[in-house]
């Protein structure tokens, strides 16, 4: 019988800090069931405590990870502020000639998903982060998603709020609403040409986000796009207030916009693959990887 791969993930620390004990506990569930896990506890920054480590530390631990061809995931710990600051440094050349692999994570990550998806044509994954409240590891949906790294299949789909009658096609991408929003005019963010765009967020206003959808609107990035998801919006308004952020921001373009709670900063978090090709039929999303990433 043919012996399965044993697939080897980093953890890394681009954003702010995880506990270590609580990292070192998850690369103990995740050897248990079959992985091999590296995880090098960066050098604690007392200067900026809302790093997780120096920008040099950080920088060295996620170029590194990224280009070492024993690597088939990076994973990182936790979002929150930091990853914006690296994009610029990565080593893009020995990164575009190295192994393609997919950086999984959300909120602050998504900087670098762009930015890899942009330069490179990595696909990053949206999907849980194990220093976060977030990962549960006897819960169904952290199973799953092991499940999916063990067998690197990857599709799935979800529900969507009622919109659109129409068969709608594209490629995949998103991540935080505000962490994108700082890419626009930036080369480190894709073309949103035929793309199904999905965004969440987390502690932000109405008044924010209504600035932040300006600023789409005014740079152009939408005018090709196919369709747009939003996912969880947490604390950031009532249901009656993001209802009415929705039907604001539907008014200014044409294609359809779809609601769901399916993914975002909550539990559980909807995995999804960037640059997977993606169609929206009868309200529900399906996307598959194709392995071709536009």
């Amino acid at each position: 019988m043919r012996k399965s791969k044993k697939w080897t993930i980093q953890i890394v620390q681009p954003s702010s800090p995880s506990p270590t004990d609580i990292l070192l506990d998850r690369v103990k569930e995740l050897k248990s069931i079959g992985f091999n896990v590296i995880f090098k506890e960066p050098p604690f920054n007392l200067n900026e405590p809302w790093y997780s480590a120096t920008q040099k530390d950080r920088l060295n631990e996620l170029s590194e990870s990224l280009i070492d061809e024993s690597i088939d995931y990076v994973l990182s710990a936790r979002g929150g502020y930091g990853a914006s600051d690296l994009i610029s440094e990565l080593p893009w050349e020995q990164i575009k000639k190295s192994k393609p692999k997919s950086l999984i994570g959300f909120s602050d990550t998504s900087a670098l998903h762009a930015a890899l998806y942009s330069q490179a044509k990595w696909p990053g994954i949206h999907g849980p982060m194990p220093g976060t409240t977030y990962w549960h590891p006897e819960s169904e949906e952290i199973k799953k998603f092991c499940d999916r790294l063990k067998n690197n299949i990857w599709s799935g789909q979800l529900e969507l709020s009622e919109h659109s009658s129409q068969t709608i096609s594209g490629t995949l991408f998103g991540g935080c609403f505000s962490v994108i929003t700082n890419l626009i005019g930036t080369k480190w963010l894709p073309d949103f040409r035929g793309k199904v765009i999905f965004i969440e967020d987390i502690q932000e206003n109405i008044p924010r986000m209504l600035r932040m959808w300006n600023q789409w609107l005014h740079s152009g990035i939408l005018n090709k796009a196919e369709a747009l998801i939003i996912g969880k919006l947490v604390g950031c308004g009532d249901q009656e207030e993001i209802k009415k952020f929705v039907n604001i921001i539907q008014k200014s373009v044409s294609f359809p916009i779809f609601k769901t709670d399916a993914f975002g900063h909550c539990s559980p978090n909807q995995v999804m693959k960037l640059g997977c090709k993606a169609t929206i039929n009868n309200n529900i999303m399906k996307w598959t990887d194709t392995g071709e990433y536009l």
